[in-house]
């Protein structure tokens, strides 16, 4: 493969699983041998990010972002990596305005593409568009087997490409506890539907069983969600934790018995298995699309998307079943659903290379 020059397109680079992936395609194409340069358009770069080669757009609405992706010029052989559809919509026709219509793209889709935009008059034409792109392409990955099968049936030929997994299986050795302390890792934003987090630990508190709860996060809904829990009386039990670079310190603190994720989607969910590496038991709603492909394959409880009582409860039991068992064979159950998903995770890495 030839060195070429790359631009990915990717908001900001936060800590989330399409920052993660544009990272890792950086990280990957790098150490090819070929050029990156990431354009966000917030100033928003976790930590760990910090070293990458990136440029700030810095547009408030998508307007300015179209008529300012239609004044940047790039050289005619670069290839540009989209990973967020609103962002790639500004990005084309910003080109497009300035007749500029022939370029590489290679898109990557993370989640459901058919979600209701009913209100959203400007969002419905762009996700349109948006999947007119992708079928008219060569190049578009899914991040997980159901949402490659949804692009599948409305035609758009895809391949899965999962979160390419970086870190380590270092299983954590958890004792029983009389309280459950739950951890919940993520942006505090309305896809990670934190409020049926809350209804989850309303249950419990009705059926008399003690817990805590710890979550680290940052987002725009931080001040409504603080609201809900003081209203629902839970304050003394959930506590808002800022979000820590060294986030992985967290996942091996032993105190955690149970992670827990009640996203509205996750395109894969590789939070549950940093959590699974960890030892730490996975209990998440059925959404679509990657929660139930790790947890089927043995290590965890899954919600359905609207739960009752009786299925909180009997995810506690399996909780508890899950306690019981000896270490030995929780790192073996561990172990295996990690392992499956570290090669898994390298085979489609390794296959890229024929298509970028």
């Amino acid at each position: 493969m030839s060195h070429n020059s790359y631009v990915i397109l990717i908001p900001s680079l936060s800590r989330g699983g399409a920052e993660s992936m544009a990272f890792q395609y950086g990280k990957y194409l790098s150490l090819k041998g070929h050029s990156v340069k990431f354009l966000l358009m917030e100033d928003r770069v976790d930590p760990k990010y910090q070293n990458v080669d990136y440029m700030v757009l810095g547009c408030s609405s998508l307007f300015k972002t179209i008529k300012l992706f239609g004044k940047l010029k790039f050289h005619k052989d670069v290839i540009f990596i989209s990973l967020i559809p609103l962002y790639t919509f500004s990005f084309l026709i910003g080109n497009y305005i300035r007749l500029r219509f022939y370029f590489k793209v290679i898109y990557t889709v993370h989640n459901n593409i058919e979600m209701d935009f009913s209100g959203g008059f400007l969002l419905a034409l762009v996700n349109k568009f948006y999947i007119w792109k992708l079928k008219s392409s060569s190049n578009v990955y899914s991040v997980s087997e159901g949402l490659n099968r949804q692009l599948n049936n409305l035609n758009i030929n895809s391949r899965t490409l999962i979160n390419k997994v970086s870190h380590s299986f270092s299983p954590v050795l958890r004792h029983p506890t009389k309280k459950l302390n739950f951890l919940m890792v993520g942006r505090l934003t309305e896809q990670k539907d934190y409020s049926e987090s809350f209804n989850f630990f309303h249950m419990l508190k009705n059926n008399n069983i003690d817990f805590s709860v710890d979550i680290f996060g940052e987002g725009p809904l931080k001040e409504s969600l603080v609201d809900e829990v003081n209203t629902l009386s839970l304050s003394h039990a959930i506590k808002f934790r800022e979000y820590r670079a060294d986030i992985e310190s967290v996942f091996i603190d032993d105190k955690y018995n149970v992670f827990l994720l009640t996203s509205n989607y996750e395109g894969f969910g590789l939070v549950i298995l940093e959590a699974i590496s960890k030892n730490l038991f996975p209990i998440a709603r059925d959404c679509e699309f990657g929660p139930k492909e790790i947890i089927s394959k043995g290590v965890g409880y899954l919600l359905p998307l609207e739960f009752s009582e009786n299925d909180v409860l009997n995810a506690i039991s399996a909780y508890k079943l899950w306690e019981v068992k000896l270490p030995t064979e929780q790192f073996e159950l561990t172990r295996s659903v990690f392992s499956y998903f570290s090669n898994k995770s390298e085979d489609e890495w390794s296959q890229i290379e024929l298509y970028l």
